[in-house]
């Protein structure tokens, strides 16, 4: 066995070989043939092994593809594993245990390493192009400001973060432009990557590990399941198509699309953690830009470059936007080095309350950082930009001064009443992968409990809950629904009130509109649901509750300040569903102090609750900073923290430590087995428009 463990040996040993295997059909795999076809030798790849494989596909990047056996490969030819970490120490074994030893091993940091190479070899060319067209000049006047979004793991409608500030900032004067890059890269990545992604969702191993089992699985075999997903059987996977025909596929096919669009999005996801990140221009080189960059570079998105604004704004809400964030704004700097560009989204908050020493480092690539929310600070940052407000007067901003020290300004969080409705106007929202368009809006800020100990939202997040007056929603949902021609909501808040939620109903129930309505909603359990109410809410278009249940163990329930009963859990979930109602439950397993018992006693529970249940994703609970459990950990019985991952944890019940693996196992196994079962992969969007 050879374990290559840079780029230099990887080369080496490659010009040695006549012919070579590749195991592995993912993201390494792709990159490996991208690396081999930039030497030259391609034709060296005798064929890519896969463990399991249809006929729907001969090839696989280029390259011909075979399910693997042991019996037909060349013991003369070596085989090099394509893939990192867990599955490459699984695949080993397994050939081990065939008496195959003439495999080559990849390092643990390889993939970083050819992530970083490709980007020597690829990047450059397409960022000239970006540079070469910003010379060009539409002729007309630059907006004052544009917004972009990097690509984001919701490609089923647009996130609301930036058409909120657009809509704040026209109210104020200002011209803007916003673009969704995100879902221009999703598209993007379904052309290229669709044969692919596809080729995993028609795999026996698939099906049998996700449809043969589920309760509403309509084929009688393997075969008949692949036979009938005919959106992959035309030369390329037609969008517009599938979504005009998506209320005539079956439950199966409906959840095969969502992980045919999940494993899409995988290909060009790269997450990044601050307080384990060392070096953040490191971090940003070794991710591999192609797709984005090839996007930008498209018909929709190349305008970005042409008459770029004095002020930029990138909107970054989740750990894996910041990368690919930091990339558009290296670009944009590159193309105008005057251009101010300012990050927002909880991102930026995360970074800012991160263990990561040296934040200067962000001013190569951000000049101001929104910490919170961002209407009153983005208004004033404008005016300031034009000599019209003093930096220092301006709320929830963090920038670096001229002597190279952060500085930090006074923290506020707004008056939701006065807000103006989101403003999608610019974004493409025929792209957006709901069968029916979907809009978010958000009636209220914060959280009405706040004492969750899991939760990670900062203290002034969680503890200022402000909600907009009901007529102003109704009439922001009218407004919507007639500029947009769309007649789907879903409402973002953590959770609404129910007393603001019977007020929205009442205002609702006055105008018929809401009668051809559909949305759905988070919401606390509560007792102060009744059916009358209910009844009322499904008429005027509430089709799904989402609820954070978490458990229906009260010992743990109360253990993690969830403020809430089993009991009224139960009531809810009997009651949404008899008034019509969809439910969708949120769990959690492996909860700090947990036993194995009471995690198999849960799953019992859940089984008996399952006819009230249309729904439920259980998650395996992860320890994240900033939470009440990971300031004080000894309160929440944890033994010891994982430094570099906090996330792993160990934990005890009356001094008894836990068994993590076993609670692990179980949920992988039989929690996770079961969800398969009632709901296979439902996500919310396909519950709600079943």
């Amino acid at each position: 066995m050879i374990e290559l463990k840079n780029i230099q040996e990887f080369e080496q040993w490659l010009v040695a070989q006549n012919k070579i295997y590749l195991y592995g059909a993912g993201k390494m795999c792709d990159k490996l043939i991208k690396k081999i076809h930039h030497m030259g030798l391609k034709d060296s790849v005798q064929s890519i092994l896969v463990s399991d494989i249809s006929h729907t596909f001969k090839t696989l990047f280029g390259v011909n593809a075979v399910k693997f056996n042991a019996n037909e490969i060349s013991r003369e030819i070596p085989i090099l594993l394509a893939v990192a970490g867990l599955p490459q120490k699984e695949i080993m074994a397994f050939l081990q245990q065939q008496n195959i030893n003439h495999f080559v091993i990849l390092s643990d940091d390889f993939e970083n390493k050819l992530n970083e190479n490709l980007n020597q070899i690829e990047a450059p060319e397409l960022k000239e192009k970006i540079y070469d067209y910003s010379k060009n000049n539409s002729g007309q006047a630059p907006k004052d400001i544009l917004f972009l979004s990097p690509p984001y793991w919701d490609f089923h409608s647009p996130f609301s973060a930036v058409p909120c500030l657009v809509a704040e900032l026209k109210q104020h004067g200002y011209s803007v432009a916003q673009y969704d890059i995100g879902i221009h890269c999703i598209h993007h990545l379904i052309h290229e990557k669709w044969k692919e992604s596809a080729e995993q969702c028609l795999t026996e191993s698939f099906y049998n590990n996700t449809f043969k089992n589920y309760e509403n699985n309509e084929y009688s075999s393997y075969e008949e399941y692949r036979d009938d997903m005919w959106f992959f059987k035309s030369d390329g996977f037609d969008v517009a198509l599938v979504k005009t025909r998506y209320f005539e596929l079956n439950a199966v096919q409906k959840r095969v699309l969502e992980a045919f669009y999940s494993k899409i999005y995988l290909f060009d996801i790269t997450d990044i953690d601050f307080d384990r990140c060392s070096n953040l221009e490191s971090e940003i080189n070794q991710w591999y830009s192609r797709n984005m960059l090839e996007t930008l570079f498209t018909e929709g998105l190349k305008e970005i470059f042409i008459n770029i604004p004095k002020v930029i704004g990138i909107s970054i809400t989740s750990t894996c936007q910041f990368i690919p964030g930091c990339i558009l704004a290296e670009l944009i700097k590159h193309c105008r080095p005057d251009v101010k560009i300012i990050l927002g989204g909880s991102c930026a908050d995360l970074f800012a309350n991160s263990s990561y020493a040296p934040k200067t480092d962000i001013k190569k690539y951000f000049d101001y950082i929104i910490i919170g929310e961002g209407e009153t600070a983005l208004v004033n940052l404008m005016r300031h930009f034009d000599n019209m407000a003093a930096l220092d007067t301006i709320p929830n901003l963090m920038f670096i001064d001229s002597d190279n020290e952060i500085r930090y300004t006074k923290q506020i969080v707004e008056d939701v009443t006065r807000l103006p409705a989101p403003d999608y106007d610019g974004l493409n929202l025929d792209l957006y992968l709901a069968p029916e368009l979907t809009l978010p809006y958000q009636t209220s800020r914060g959280c009405h409990y706040g004492y969750c100990a899991f939760c990670n939202h900062d203290e002034k997040y969680r503890h200022n809950y402000r909600s907009k007056q009901m007529d102003t929603v109704v009439k922001d949902l009218l407004s919507l629904s007639g500029k947009y021609n769309n007649k789907c909501f879903q409402f973002v808040d953590e959770a609404i009130r129910p007393d603001c939620f019977k007020d929205m109903i009442e205002e609702m129930d006055k105008h018929k509109e809401f009668k051809e309505m559909k949305w759905f909603y988070y919401s606390r359990v509560s007792r102060k649901y009744d059916e009358e109410l209910l009844r009322k809410a499904h008429a005027n278009g509430c089709e799904m509750v989402m609820f954070g249940v978490e458990s229906f163990n009260q010992r743990l329930l109360n253990f993690i300040k969830k403020g809430i009963t089993a009991d009224t859990s139960k009531y809810c979930l009997e009651l949404f569903h008899k008034c019509g109602i969809k439910t969708y439950a949120w769990l959690l397993c492996n909860l700090p102090s947990e036993t194995l018992e009471e995690a198999k006693e849960d799953l019992e529970e859940v089984k008996r609750m399952h006819k009230y249940i249309d729904a439920f994703s259980v998650g395996v609970f992860r320890l994240e900073r900033n939470t009440d459990m990971y300031i004080s950990p000894e309160k929440y019985n944890i033994i010891s923290i994982n430094p570099d991952d906090p996330r792993k944890f160990q934990s005890h019940k009356d001094n008894v430590p836990i068994d993590k693996n076993s609670i692990l196992n179980f949920a992988a196994q039989e929690y996770s087995r079961y969800q398969k079962e009632c709901h296979a992969l439902g996500n919310r969007y396909t519950i709600f428009f079943e």
